[in-house]
């Protein structure tokens, strides 16, 4: 918990505001906030993310494709990639097709015009600005942040302006958020579509492609445990049958999300959560008899913190340890599922969930099944946490990996 007078922007704009209309993530009245979150909602139901599915195996077929293509190259069939710059990759192209309609190749073409590095770069906001509010007016002014920023606005401009204009052709994330029949009757203003088009793109790409590197660099790291999964793998989806895209077999598969449970416990994509306050004029917030929040004062729950408490988890509340979620009979196992909140909790908890999931789930399965894994030779498992920074989002460096196909 910490203490800042100036922990808000004052006025009218930003996204800390009152009158913050529009904004997902920043509005502080609970009724914009609910306003704002119905057309969010409505994007990811159970239907509208069925409809999102086609999309996705698409490009992780792509990213299994391209992956093989390169072991090929090669004269022993195997080939040393950085497994976190192509899972980036692939959820930038699959977030650029489900937010503005395609358009994006890194997977084939790489970041030739350096555009996934300015979304990267632009993550420096949330990063300052959440410590330091007042500083966010100043942001644009600063060169190494300023001119990410305009770059990621005139990105998103282009974006949202093309897609407008080529208008819907399938029933993707922007459809939804566009909101094209409002219950109010009056169309989405372009600002807040521009708003909701770049929080999608920061929050679906960076977020995901972290959490995916993360339960990546677990198993690479737990040879028995990637073995068990590939088991389940292959049990569930016979790699002379198919490919591992059916959502109904990989949602029941309990090792899969056992792992990816684990990973996400250990190392959320975002690790410290958004800020909150007693409301302004309250003077203060009873939280229990034995603590009172007072106004002014800025309160964190961090994820990473109170997902390696051991009241909450144990044994081993640092270890990965996929079994601990298959242990619910075992009463030397704590497992406090209310604890567990790497995508937030309550109204405001992270609404893009069932498609992150969906991701995870897919592409962990893609790969254990078409491939043979190891971390390459030399590479210390330790550099992965020691390369991971906080900037909102967790920042990651490289995961060196040496890929043989199966078959």
């Amino acid at each position: 918990m910490s203490v800042w007078e100036g922990r808000r922007i004052s006025g009218k704009r930003g996204a800390g505001a009152k009158n913050a209309k529009g904004h997902l993530i920043g509005a502080r009245n609970k009724e914009l906030h609910a306003e704002s979150r119905r057309t969010w909602n409505r994007a990811f139901t159970t239907a509208a993310v069925k409809d999102y599915e086609p999309i996705m195996v698409r490009r992780a077929a792509q990213l299994v494709e391209e992956l093989r293509m390169r072991c090929a190259e090669q004269q022993r069939n195997e080939v040393q990639v950085d497994l976190s710059r192509w899972l980036s990759y692939f959820t930038f192209d699959f977030m650029g097709d489900m937010v503005f309609g395609g358009g994006f190749e890194l997977m084939h073409e790489g970041d030739r015009d350096g555009m996934y590095q300015t979304m990267v770069s632009g993550l420096y906001l949330p990063a300052l600005s959440q410590q330091i509010p007042w500083c966010a007016r100043a942001l644009p002014y600063l060169p190494f942040v300023g001119k990410h920023m305009k770059a990621l606005g005139q990105f998103a401009f282009k974006q949202v302006t093309r897609r407008l204009q080529e208008g819907s052709v399938q029933n993707d994330l922007f459809y939804h958020l566009l909101d094209e029949k409002p219950e109010d009757g009056k169309p989405t203003p372009f600002p807040v579509i521009m708003t909701n088009a770049v929080t999608a793109m920061l929050a679906g790409s960076d977020t995901t492609a972290v959490a995916l590197c993360n339960a990546a660099y677990y198993l690479l790291s737990n040879p028995a445990c990637l073995a068990h999964l590939r088991e389940e793998v292959d049990a569930t989806f016979p790699p002379d049958k198919g490919e591992p895209v059916d959502a109904a077999k990989l949602a029941s598969m309990e090792y899969l999300n056992a792992c990816i449970n684990e990973a996400l416990r250990l190392l959320p994509s975002i690790p410290t959560s958004l800020q909150r306050a007693p409301t302004p004029g309250s003077s203060s917030h009873q939280i229990s008899p034995q603590l009172v929040i007072g106004e002014g004062t800025a309160v964190f729950v961090p994820p990473y913190v109170i997902q390696r408490d051991p009241r909450y988890f144990s044994p081993d509340p640092d270890r990965f340890w996929p079994e601990r979620w298959l242990a619910d009979r075992d009463p030397s196992v704590v497992l406090n599922t209310n604890a567990y909140i790497p995508f937030s909790t309550g109204p405001a908890n992270c609404v893009g969930r069932p498609v992150a999931l969906l991701a995870l789930r897919i592409v962990l399965a893609y790969l254990v099944q078409r491939f043979e894994m190891r971390l390459a030779d030399g590479y210390d498992p330790k550099r992965w946490g020691d390369e991971l920074r906080d900037f909102f989002a967790f920042q990651k460096g490289a995961l060196p990996v040496v890929l043989t196909p199966r078959y």
